[in-house]
């Protein structure tokens, strides 16, 4: 996977939506995630896609931490 550099706020808005979906987030960061197919359905109601949320738990464990068994069950289920 082509690793992209996320913003502080791009990554913060990743990380609240991976921990619940259809939630609003900040539209300078939702612009820069939709850039790299990691979220839909607009700033006002942002659902993280399965590649968020792939590459959410990989920034997580390469920082040290490591999501909760429940994350990656919904990573590798399908439902994002």
């Amino acid at each position: 996977m082509n690793t992209p550099t996320l913003s502080p706020a791009a990554i913060e808005a990743l990380t609240k939506l991976s921990n619940k979906p259809r939630q609003a987030i900040d539209p300078t960061a939702y612009r820069e995630l939709k850039a790299h197919g990691f979220v839909m359905a607009g700033a006002e109601d942002a659902h993280i896609t399965q590649t968020g949320k792939s590459y959410w738990l990989e920034l997580q464990e390469s920082t040290g931490d490591q999501p909760s068994v429940s994350d990656r069950g919904n990573a590798n289920s399908g439902s994002a």
